[in-house]
């Protein structure tokens, strides 16, 4: 893939990842967790699944594991967003490590002009990457949704006037938004009624428990 492409269909898959959160917000009541319910070895395996996914997208974009995750906890185990924004950031901080470390240790492939870089940029990480954390951690999740959604945008639209892609290009990434937002809402789907079973449950549980103890 050329370095357009890779831009193209990173924003592109994660617009439609903005465009199906808009649409599962606008349900109302809708019901969020914080943290994953029963979480078992099925569980356990689409984390692990989304993983795989996600460093596919870091490995070909450069990013990409901290927006697939947010992703599937938000769409599929609805995860508040303002749990799933700091373990978004806490998954892009590992990955960094390990990538960092295999490109400077293992293959001994980083530039003198990447360090040049590198050193303002932790600076600013370091610094404003706990801070956002710590914001957005008082922000309503409908908020932080919202600046999903205006980023998710900017960041089409920059790549647009950046890139300047081909026709067939633009067709493509159009496609790949469709196709990947028919995914996003399937997965929303799915997770919509996971929860709605989950709280089934739980009044079940609490029906049982009242009626136990009125029998006693």
């Amino acid at each position: 893939m050329t370095s357009a492409q890779k831009k193209m269909a990173f924003v592109s898959v994660f617009l439609s990842f903005a465009l199906a959160l808009f649409l599962l917000n606008a349900e109302k009541k809708r019901i969020t967790f914080d943290r994953i319910q029963k979480f078992n070895v099925a569980k356990a395996g689409i984390l692990v699944v989304n993983g795989f996914i996600g460093g596919i997208f870091t490995g070909v974009a450069g990013s990409g594991i901290d927006v697939y995750s947010f992703s599937i906890l938000t769409l599929l185990f609805r995860i508040s967003e303002k749990v799933a924004t700091p373990t978004s950031v806490v998954l892009m901080a590992a990955n960094s490590i390990v990538g960092f470390f295999w490109r400077a240790k293992m293959q001994n492939e980083i530039s003198q002009e990447t360090w040049e870089y590198f050193i303002p940029s932790v600076i600013v990480v370091v610094t404003f990457a706990p801070l956002g954390s710590l914001l957005a951690s008082h922000f309503h999740r409908l908020t932080l949704a919202t600046l999903i959604y205006i980023l998710e945008i900017v960041a089409f639209i920059s790549a647009l006037l950046i890139v300047k892609p081909s026709m067939r290009l633009l067709f493509a990434s159009l496609l790949l938004i469709t196709v990947s937002f028919i995914f996003y809402y399937f997965i929303a789907k799915i997770g919509k009624k996971m929860a709605a079973n989950q709280m089934k449950n739980k009044n079940d549980e609490k029906s049982k428990n009242i009626a136990s103890y009125l029998q006693v």
